[in-house]
């Protein structure tokens, strides 16, 4: 009996010494880990990340300035008109050769009107180089929903503006309104992945417009200028790893919550066991992993983010943490990519653009374009490859295959078939 007992006691001494290995072994790397990130300057907290995000104090903020523009945005009384109108109301949108119509022009003159001063304070804003919205990291979504809203509002009633003044041969204010919405797709401080999507879609309705414009009134090359150095200066800056640094923190500070409010006993056996640890460890490694892609040249950087991915699912059933939290940033980075290509397209057809106004054609190949009108060739981030150039009669197009990795030889999508592959064009058809 007492043989048995003192084996008992010995099984049960061992089982208390793997625990106790697993927890303290736990412990140390993600402890480790953290410190890695630390010494990278990476911010592991919502107060670091907040000291790493704010401006210094007297430094001027545009943020200010836009949030006084929504503040000012004012729809039509008249319900029926504000659904006749471009963008913003439930009219679809006319084939690309034809006008608006007139009641839909009329519409949008009284809107452009009433909305002045909004458009007053965003031109404003524009002018104003540094911004940071306030943040609050208490909620769900730090920066609020409400504030978003206002935003993807405020880019619909520039998008709006632009058509009414191309329609109305106001070409230098329709030019202008662009500006300042790229200005402000710019001035969101991207640092969580509602945000980023929300700046991205700021920056995709602004190359709408420019190839709007570009197909309706020969631009100037100051204009065409203008339009290539903005969106080059956002090509430079709109990295993925800035929402990363932030979601980073956002796991970080719901997980140890989360942990906490478990029960005693589940907390037992996810801390003694070393789970919760290695778990958030992987967790980690993944978000740096993934932050760390912005160092690779764009064309190389959907292998990195597949790899990352793949790695995850590789991992043992129990590491849940990476699967469930990352799922679904795969079609965020699919979509951060496609813009960034699109963003190539128009800085390369401005370019074009302004080749075709200096020598009187259009070139044979965009190689032609650089240095002068480019600094380099534009690489597909879906496939390595330049982003493809094809002339059409006097009119030319710039593409990307965009994420289905097939080139359908400039095919836009079309909403009637949505199964029906397709590329991410900038046509000027004159």
């Amino acid at each position: 009996m007492k043989k048995w007992l003192v084996r008992g006691g010995l099984v049960v001494l061992c089982g208390v010494i793997v625990l106790v290995v697993l927890h303290v072994r736990g412990r140390m790397a993600l402890s480790q880990k953290i410190a890695e990130l630390k010494a990278q300057g990476l911010p592991t907290s919502f107060a670091e990340l907040e000291a790493q995000s704010r401006l210094p104090e007297g430094t001027p903020n545009a943020a200010d300035i836009y949030m006084k523009a929504f503040a000012a945005y004012r729809p039509l009384a008249d319900a029926e008109k504000q659904k006749l109108l471009p963008v913003m109301g439930e009219r679809p949108e006319p084939e690309a050769s034809e006008p608006y119509p007139q009641e839909q022009m009329d519409a949008a003159r009284e809107f452009v009107e009433q909305n002045q001063e909004m458009f007053r304070l965003l031109h404003e804003a524009g002018q104003v180089e540094t911004c940071y919205y306030p943040m609050d990291y208490s909620m769900d979504s730090p920066l609020s929903l409400a504030l978003l809203e206002d935003f993807k509002t405020t880019c619909r009633s520039l998008q709006t503006a632009v058509i009414y003044y191309l329609q109305t041969n106001q070409s230098s204010k329709a030019c202008q309104a662009i500006i300042d919405q790229l200005r402000m797709g710019q001035s969101l401080n991207n640092l969580f992945v509602v945000i980023h999507l929300t700046k991205l879609g700021a920056i995709s309705l602004g190359i709408i417009d420019i190839e709007r414009t570009a197909n309706t009134v020969t631009l100037s090359e100051s204009d065409l200028l203008v339009f290539q150095n903005i969106l080059q200066g956002i090509d430079n800056t709109i990295k993925s790893g800035s929402p990363m640094k932030g979601e980073l923190c956002y796991c970080m500070e719901t997980c140890n919550k989360l942990f906490a409010s478990l029960s005693i006993g589940k907390r037992l056996i996810l801390g003694t066991t070393g789970v919760y640890e290695r778990n958030m460890v992987k967790l980690l490694d993944s978000y740096q992993k993934l932050i760390e892609v912005d160092k690779l040249p764009l064309q190389d950087q959907l292998h990195a983010i597949s790899k990352v991915f793949k790695a995850i699912e590789k991992e043992p059933d129990y590491i849940l943490l990476p699967r469930i939290i990352l799922s679904g940033l795969d079609n965020f980075y699919l979509y951060h990519l496609g813009v960034r290509a699109n963003m190539g397209c128009a800085i390369t057809a401005l370019a074009i653009e302004r080749y075709r106004m200096k020598e009187g054609k259009l070139p044979e190949t965009v190689e032609a374009l650089v240095p002068e009108y480019l600094p380099a060739v534009y690489m597909d981030p879906f496939d390595g490859q330049p982003l493809r150039y094809e002339r059409e009669g006097a009119g030319y197009m710039v593409y990307t295959i965009g994420a289905d990795g097939v080139d359908d030889g400039g095919r836009k999508e079309d909403p009637d078939n949505p199964k029906e592959t397709f590329d991410w064009v900038f046509r000027v058809e004159r």
